[in-house]
């Protein structure tokens, strides 16, 4: 079951009734989306194009410990592990890591898969650094 979250409502409902496997739950308040994170296995970040306000549904998912299943345009801005968590280069590998995900099996491999890519993160010091680094180039 792929459970869809947000807007625009014509579509989340258009596509929950087009495909039998899609339960639409419109847009929810942020307490809500977490509570009903609780019982996803990964967040489905399909993004083929350029489109904005993805990263922060991968990082509200990272920091949740959901494996993110997405695609080079859907993890820009990251340092990203692909032998962790591979990216999906179309829809149809995107299906197929939804399905070993999905499948039950291989739970602590997708656990530590996050860590490892939750760990590429820079820290506070690098950042600032990197802070530094640009406004010493303006």
């Amino acid at each position: 079951d792929v459970r869809l979250v947000g807007g625009p409502e014509r579509d989340g409902r258009q596509l929950a009734s087009q495909y039998k496997g899609i339960t639409y739950l419109g847009p929810i308040s942020n307490h809500e989306l977490k509570k009903e994170a609780q019982s996803w296995c990964a967040l489905i970040n399909p993004i083929f194009c350029y489109a904005r306000g993805v990263s922060t549904k991968v990082a509200t998912a990272l920091g949740w410990g959901l494996p993110v299943l997405t695609t080079p345009m859907g993890a820009r801005g990251y340092r990203w592990d692909e032998e962790a968590l591979p990216f999906s280069r179309s829809p149809e590998e995107l299906i197929k890591r939804i399905h070993e995900v999905s499948n039950g099996r291989n739970i602590l491999k997708w656990a530590n898969s996050v860590k490892k890519v939750i760990n590429l993160a820079p820290q506070q010091s690098e950042i600032t650094k990197m802070i530094r680094g640009f406004c010493d180039n303006l």
